[in-house]
C-alpha cells in the first residue's frame, strides 16, 4: 500500500483542490498573499500525510502532527479571508465542514496507528 492509497490523503487532496477553486475569485489587488497562504496550508495537509506514511513511527507522529497545524492554519486563513468578504459564509461553512471532517480523521488515523 502507498500513501495514494489512503483515504485521509485523498480527502486532504480534495480539501486543497476546494481552496484553490475558492481563492481563484479573490480579487487580485488585496488578497494574494491570503490566497496564497490559504493554498499552501492547505496543500500541506496532504504532503504531510504522504510524509507521514513513509516515515518510522517517531516520523509518523511528527507529520501528523504537521498536518493537523496546517489545517488549523487553514481554518484561521478561511475565517479571515469570510472576514474580509473574500468568501461568502455559505461557501466558508461547507469548507470549515470538510477541515472539521479531516481533522477527526486525522485524529482516526493516529489512533489505529498506535
Amino acid at each position: 500500500m502507498v500513501y495514494t492509497a489512503l483515504e485521509v490523503w485523498d480527502e486532504g487532496m480534495a480539501l486543497a483542490s476546494l481552496c484553490y477553486d475558492v481563492t481563484t475569485e479573490f480579487p487580485a489587488e488585496h488578497s494574494w498573499v491570503l490566497k496564497t497562504k490559504i493554498r499552501l496550508a492547505a496543500s500541506r495537509i496532504a504532503a504531510s500525510v504522504a510524509k507521514a506514511y513513509e516515515q518510522s513511527s517517531e516520523g509518523f507522529w511528527y507529520h501528523i502532527q504537521e498536518s493537523q497545524e496546517s489545517l488549523l492554519e487553514l481554518k484561521t486563513h478561511l475565517k479571515f479571508a469570510e472576514r474580509l468578504s473574500l468568501v461568502e459564509p455559505r461557501v466558508n461553512a461547507a469548507l470549515l465542514v470538510n477541515c472539521d471532517l479531516m481533522a477527526q480523521r486525522l485524529v482516526s488515523l493516529q489512533a489505529a496507528a498506535s
